[in-house]
């Protein structure tokens, strides 16, 4: 995990949020997110999740803050951690900046990795489109096997 100290982030049912010490703030939200996963049968859950910077304050981008990604992760852990959940993240590619998302949450999970949180990606092309995705999956997770198998067939849904 990373040492650095979290900034404090509040939390209703599944959207959090927090301002960094630069005014920019951040906002997660998990939400149903069956419609990524083809072919995953109504029972089981998974969750969208999104990362927001909902406002820059005076930055016309967000500045490197270690702080804001112990934040991003202490979130994912929490929000993994209380049901056992999992969540798939899909890199926004409207500015054609999804590879560099993708490396930057790849880097984030590596460096603040724990036992009990596993990471699955995947690439594929949608109409010239390029998507990275990944999928987070709480180790306890009773349908674990199953989100795994569906996950990794995405890329023969979307190829064809």
């Amino acid at each position: 995990m990373t040492t650095q100290e979290p900034y404090k982030f509040s939390q209703i049912l599944y959207e959090f949020e927090f301002v960094t010490d630069n005014g920019i703030i951040y906002s997660i939200k998990f939400t149903d997110g069956a419609f990524l996963l083809s072919g995953l049968p109504p029972h089981i859950p998974v969750f969208d999740v999104s990362i927001d910077a909902v406002s820059l304050g005076r930055n016309p981008s967000p500045p490197k803050d270690l702080r804001a990604e112990a934040t991003i992760v202490i979130i994912f852990h929490t929000f993994l951690r209380e049901h056992e959940n999992s969540a798939v993240y899909v890199c926004d590619n409207l500015d054609n900046k999804q590879a560099a998302r993708h490396r930057k949450f790849d880097m984030w999970f590596n460096r603040n990795k724990t036992a009990d949180i596993e990471k699955y990606d995947t690439y594929f092309i949608v109409e010239e489109l390029e998507i990275y995705a990944s999928m987070i999956v709480h180790v306890l997770n009773p349908f674990k096997n199953e989100l795994i198998k569906v996950f990794g067939e995405q890329n023969s849904h979307y190829n064809k």
